[in-house]
């Protein structure tokens, strides 16, 4: 585990980092609503137009401001929180494994290949991440991560049972 703090120390810095994995996972679901009723209200507009001269400045008025504030939010909603311990933010991959925070994390290959992610010994974990999918393919276009954030990947600090 994380060695340069003591139990109470890190029993400090779980109680601190409880309200940030909170307002972290708010500001992701605040994120995904305001996109998608955007997108909905986007698409109301566009099919119940009477396609006026009116009707497009109007559109175009709501639209501008909406687009603008989607992409804030979203970028907002992604900013990672940082370890309270290093001040390094947590999507960072480092020798500890994000799982269970172990130093027994091996990493042959890449974690953004099925062939060789890293893996850690302590619990079993691979630690896989899902590139983008290519333009016109199937499924999900954003990366993905295939675990949980629960420990400092860079000082192997146990933060959180609910995880990232």
């Amino acid at each position: 585990m994380a060695l340069p703090y003591s139990p109470a120390q890190q029993q400090q810095f779980r109680l601190d980092f409880a309200p940030v994995v909170g307002r972290y996972h708010r500001r992701k679901r605040r994120a995904r609503r305001f996109a998608l009723t955007s997108g909905g209200l986007f698409l109301v507009l566009v099919f119940t137009g009477s396609w006026s001269a009116a009707w497009f400045d109007l559109l175009f008025v709501l639209l501008v401001p909406l687009v603008q504030a989607t992409i804030v939010l979203t970028i907002w909603a992604i900013i990672p929180p940082k370890c309270p311990g290093c001040a390094v933010p947590l999507l960072k991959f480092g020798a500890y494994c994000p799982e269970c925070g172990s130093a027994g994390l091996t990493k042959p290959g890449s974690q953004w290949t099925d062939e060789h992610p890293a893996h850690c010994a302590a619990c079993g974990k691979d630690m896989l991440q899902r590139p983008p999918r290519p333009p016109g393919a199937r499924g999900q276009s954003f990366p993905s991560r295939q675990y949980r954030i629960r420990a400092c990947s860079s000082c192997g600090l146990y933060l959180t049972e609910e995880g990232l």
